[in-house]
């Protein structure tokens, strides 16, 4: 895996970034993990051109701007869409209508947040197993 990459959580819910944290240690993954609980402070994060990240976990419901309108205006901005960034939700949401909507704007995954630390670990070693045998772009 490139460790060099940074990981980025969105989400508004402090304890689930603990949970989530806690998965990745478990996991043993030494890429930095960068936390935001507002989506368009991540997506400022996002636009700096020295920024280019292994891939970024979303939740959905989040206030002022969603993680499906963090995902579109991601995929507007040519400069970022070329950075070929995963986008992975990790939500509550299970309405099929959520499943749909992220689907149909290029979401690369769609998982609902585990309950147990173990499911928490399992989870996060799958998605960070996929994506790291997964070829992108250089």
């Amino acid at each position: 895996m490139n460790m060099s990459k940074p990981i980025i959580i969105i989400d508004d819910d402090n304890d689930d970034h603990e949970f989530i944290k806690e998965a990745f240690l478990e996991n043993k993954v030494k890429n930095e993990i960068v936390f935001f609980t507002k989506a368009m402070d991540a997506f400022v994060y996002l636009k700096k051109e020295d920024v280019f990240p292994f891939m970024i976990i979303s939740d959905i419901n989040m206030p002022v701007l969603n993680g499906l309108e963090l995902r579109d205006k991601i995929y507007e901005d040519p400069l970022l869409r070329i950075k070929c960034i995963p986008y992975i939700f990790l939500t509550t949401g299970r309405a099929s209508n959520y499943v749909w909507e992220a689907y149909a704007n290029n979401a690369q995954g769609y998982f609902i947040k585990p309950i147990t630390v173990t499911e928490w670990k399992e989870l996060v070693f799958k998605i960070v197993q996929y994506w790291d045998s997964s070829l992108k772009p250089v």
